[in-house]
């Protein structure tokens, strides 16, 4: 039994202390919204970065390839539209998600037609954050491993 809780102690001492599956960028200043997505970041071994900007997100999203930018439509800096157009255009072509209060088909169609991914409605949840960001990095992975098979 000692031996099966050194060993259990051992897979989650190197779980927890393993680098990030991968790095979320939020654009967000809405403190609510950062304490949800860092409880869900934390469980799934997401690493976090928070911005107040547009500018700031596009920056550190690009500096470390970040696939997933999780946009709030309501940032000071940049009225929503222009700022998921900005990110979704970045080099590695990361899944912006937004942000928002309203989550209608209306705002869904908007948010696709300006190179969106999906829409998180506020007040957020864990298992929505977990879905749609766990669905955002298929998609990543899966265009980037076929942009690199196709041929020159």
């Amino acid at each position: 039994m000692t031996k099966f809780l050194s060993c259990m102690q051992n897979f989650w001492s190197a779980r927890l202390m393993a680098a990030p599956s991968a790095l979320l960028v939020t654009a967000s200043a809405d403190a609510q919204a950062r304490d949800v997505l860092k409880e869900a970041a934390d469980r799934k071994n997401w690493g976090i970065q928070f911005t107040n900007s547009c500018e700031e997100a596009w920056r550190i999203a690009n500096q470390f390839t970040a696939p997933v930018i999780l946009c709030d439509s309501d940032l000071p800096d940049t009225e929503w539209r222009e700022s998921v157009r900005t990110l979704a255009a970045l080099p590695h072509r990361p899944i912006v998600i937004l942000l928002s209060k309203v989550a209608d088909e209306y705002l869904w169609n908007e948010v696709f037609r300006t190179g969106g991914f999906d829409i998180l409605a506020k007040p957020l949840r864990t298992q929505d954050i977990r879905r749609a960001v766990k669905l955002a990095l298929s998609c990543w992975r899966s265009e980037a491993t076929m942009t690199v098979k196709q041929p020159a």
